[in-house]
This record gives C-alpha cells, structure tokens and sequence, in this order.
C-alpha cells in the first residue's frame, strides 16, 4: 500500500477543518455497520476531549474561526 505521508499531504491535512472532516468520518463508519456514537466514542478516547468540546468544534466552523485539525490535534488534553 502507497503512503501518502509526505510534508505536503501533512499540510494539507492539517489545514483540513474538523466541521469538513466529521461528515466524512460518520459516512464511512456507518457504511462499515458502525454507529455515530461508536465514532465519538472511538474520537473522545484517542483525543481526550468530551462530546461537549467535539460539538464545539463542529460549531466553530460555522462562526469566523473554524477549528482545523492542526489546532484540534495540537490541544488534545491528553
């Protein structure tokens, strides 16, 4: 399998918003047989943040100052 993993694809991932990204995410685990909250589920423990910081996140790209990833990932509380 190729990788994608050059500084570039990094960038622009990084750049990604997490609102952009989340719709994303539900598609695909729901089209492999999992839920919605599976995912959060799965989200909160790798990142530490509570449903009330994710919906947060997802909320912001809706105001001026939109949550990217670079961000999301760099205040992880854990």
């Amino acid at each position: 399998m190729a990788t994608h993993a050059t500084p570039e694809h990094h960038a622009r991932v990084a750049a990604l918003t997490f609102a952009g990204v989340y719709p994303h995410y539900v598609a695909k685990v729901e089209k492999k047989g999992r839920s919605e909250a599976e995912l959060l589920e799965v989200i909160q423990w790798l990142t530490g943040y509570t449903q009330a910081d994710l919906d947060r996140h997802i909320a912001a790209n809706l105001r001026s100052k939109p949550s990217l990833m670079r961000r999301l990932f760099m205040r992880m509380p854990i």
